[in-house]
Formats: structure tokens, C-alpha cells, sequence
């Protein structure tokens, strides 16, 4: 998989070249993907709880949205994703509370099993999103004005350089008409 620079240009609908951004198929449409990007010591601000963590969150995360091109196949590609992380929390909130409706009078409370469905999840649920953002399209670094993804396909790249040396070429062509030609006004 390839590195790309997209500016914050780039990112909008219809810009980006109609090459699928997963696997370099031809896309069929555009996915709204929201990248967000967080420093790594925020992560580690865990460790003081889950406050601190969230407030650092919130103040130091960066988002762009992309409106990327995608086949029939990876029209779902980020939308899973970003859906994973929160449905298996919730997955295991719920296990853990479960024995309030289904044994409420379960000693001890909450019963072993509920805690072992709870760890198990919340375990599954890590590796699996440690798992996709190491296998999907991420990015790799933000700033204000452009986006770095990592894991994208390279006949992707390939496309969106084509289509660059194109403008290029045909910016080019037009302020050397431009400068040439008498003005109207």
C-alpha cells in the first residue's frame, strides 16, 4: 500500500480522481469519510483516567472530511470503522449490566460470567480496531491545510499524479494564453 498528500483542496466532492482510494478499481461513487488524527501521548493520558484522556481528546484532535472515491466493494470502508470502536463499547456495557435484568438478585453482583463476557469484548473489540487501522486506509499525519494517508492503493496514487500533472499542464497552457492576449476591458 502507498503514502498520499491530499490538500484540503483535494478532499472535496468530485476532486479526486474516480479511482477507487482502497483498491485502485474504478469508483463508483464517493464515501464521506471523517479523518481525525490524535496525538499518541493522549493515549497514555489513559492511564490517569478516563477524563483526562477525553478532555485532551477533544482539545488536540484534528478532523477533515474526505470524499473519497470508491468501488461498489469498499463503499462501506470507513463507515464500519468509525462504527466499530463505539458498537463494541456499547456491546459490552450492556453485557455488563445484563444480569440487573436477567438475575437481579445474582450474588455476587455482577455475576463472573457477566465480567468475563465484559473483559472479552472490550479485548475483542481493541484488537479488531487496532487491527483496522493498521490494515485500512488512515492517516498517517494532519495539518491545517492538507492530509497525509497511509494504506491507500497505488494505482490511486497513480491517478491522482496523472491528474495533477494534467492541471499542471493546463494551467499552464491558459496563463500563457492569458499573458499573451490583449485584455478586453
Amino acid at each position: 500500500m502507498a503514502r498520499v498528500m491530499l490538500s484540503s483542496e483535494e478532499v472535496g466532492p468530485g476532486v479526486l480522481p474516480p479511482c477507487c482510494l482502497v483498491c485502485g478499481a474504478k469508483a463508483e461513487g464517493a464515501a464521506r469519510a471523517s479523518m481525525r488524527s490524535v496525538p499518541v501521548w493522549c493515549y497514555f493520558l489513559l492511564f490517569l483516567g478516563f477524563l483526562p484522556f477525553a478532555i485532551a481528546y477533544v482539545l488536540s484532535r484534528q478532523e477533515i472530511t474526505v470524499s473519497a472515491p470508491v468501488c461498489s466493494r469498499h463503499r462501506s470502508h470507513f463507515l464500519w470503522r468509525q462504527w466499530l470502536l463505539p458498537a463494541g463499547i456499547l456491546a459490552a456495557l450492556l453485557t455488563l449490566v445484563s444480569p440487573v435484568v436477567i438475575q437481579p438478585d445474582a450474588r455476587p453482583f455482577p455475576p463472573t460470567w457477566a465480567l468475563i463476557g465484559t473483559v472479552a469484548l472490550l479485548a475483542g473489540t481493541v484488537t479488531a480496531v487496532i487491527w483496522l487501522r493498521q490494515t485500512g486506509v488512515r492517516v498517517a499525519s494532519m495539518s491545517r491545510d492538507a492530509v497525509e494517508l497511509d494504506g491507500v492503493s497505488p494505482d490511486f496514487v497513480s491517478a491522482l499524479e496523472l491528474g495533477r500533472a494534467d492541471y499542471k499542464r493546463r494551467m499552464q497552457e491558459w496563463l500563457e494564453r492569458h499573458d499573451r492576449a490583449p485584455s478586453s476591458r
